[in-house]
């Protein structure tokens, strides 16, 4: 937009302070076997982490360090029992956790199906909404999405103050709770491509009967989802497994089916997209 088309400006300092307060409520006065560390390259989330956290830290409980990205949306977890814990697996902690409370979860759909497992074995009530949604099918999911309560799988701070809370109430280390929940082992591969990211994946979407988010791969022990980035230069593939070499292998055989199909013929230009009707039909029938 140009200058002249933006809105009013507003001083929204005070955000700061009111999402320290949020952080501060969903946690006890103090952690009871609980003794957090977190790591992160940014000053912000570190002060928040100082004021909020550490204050509540039972010097001689557990200890467990949070790594954070950069953009505070993804967390991992280390304990000298568990190792590392992943974001994943954090989120699941997350969404358990919810579950128990008798909380719906709204996931995105190339979030792995451990979630799926976890929300049969807990009863919950788990949703999907689409990266790049062509119709209102994931309207209630995203309804959901927003919710503060359902803010944990993209803010890892309030994910992190969930989990503590839970330990520190039920008095069980990290490596219990983790325990709660499915096994399973993921990886992500960005792939670049020449040319149009949507045409090799309708080539995928023939060749594997399935479109929408995606296209899924899916057998008895695994699933991949790969998908356009919305810059156009190239494609995600999500895949999972039991077992991580498998994860990987899975990656490796996608991209190796992606840069064959680069080298294929064209597809002739008189061959017809597919239809938002056809669209609409397959993601029905998946």
């Amino acid at each position: 937009m140009t200058y002249e088309q933006y809105g009013e400006e507003y001083e929204v300092g005070s955000m700061k302070s009111l999402y320290a307060g949020y952080l501060d409520r969903l946690m006890p006065r103090r952690f009871r076997g609980v003794n957090v560390e977190v790591r992160t390259s940014v000053p912000e989330i570190a002060e928040i982490f100082d004021t909020v956290f550490a204050p509540r830290n039972d010097l001689n409980g557990e200890r467990i360090v949070f790594h954070l990205g950069s953009e505070g949306k993804r967390a991992s977890a280390y304990t000298d029992k568990t190792g590392y814990v992943f974001h994943e697996r954090l989120v699941l902690l997350g969404a358990k956790i919810a579950f128990d409370k008798g909380l719906a979860v709204s996931l995105p759909y190339a979030f792995p199906t451990a979630a799926d497992e976890l929300a049969y074995q807990c009863d919950g009530n788990l949703l999907r909404y689409f990266n790049c949604p062509c119709d209102d099918t994931d309207k209630k999911a995203r309804q959901i999405a927003k919710r503060f309560d359902n803010a944990f799988v993209r803010d890892s701070l309030i994910l992190i103050a969930m989990i503590l809370t839970d330990l520190s109430e039920r008095e069980i280390p990290l490596e219990e709770a983790v325990a709660e929940i499915p096994e399973f082992h993921s990886s992500q591969r960005f792939v670049s491509v020449n040319g149009s990211p949507p045409e090799l994946l309708r080539q995928f979407a023939q060749e594997e009967a399935g479109w929408g988010e995606g296209v899924v791969f899916r057998n008895n022990a695994s699933r991949a989802l790969i998908r356009p980035l919305k810059s156009g230069n190239g494609i995600m593939v999500f895949a999972e497994s039991f077992q991580s070499e498998s994860a990987s292998a899975i990656c490796d055989e996608i991209e190796k089916k992606i840069k064959a199909a680069q080298t294929a013929p064209d597809v002739p230009d008189s061959e017809p997209p597919i239809s938002a009707k056809l669209v609409k039909k397959l993601k029905k029938e998946k």
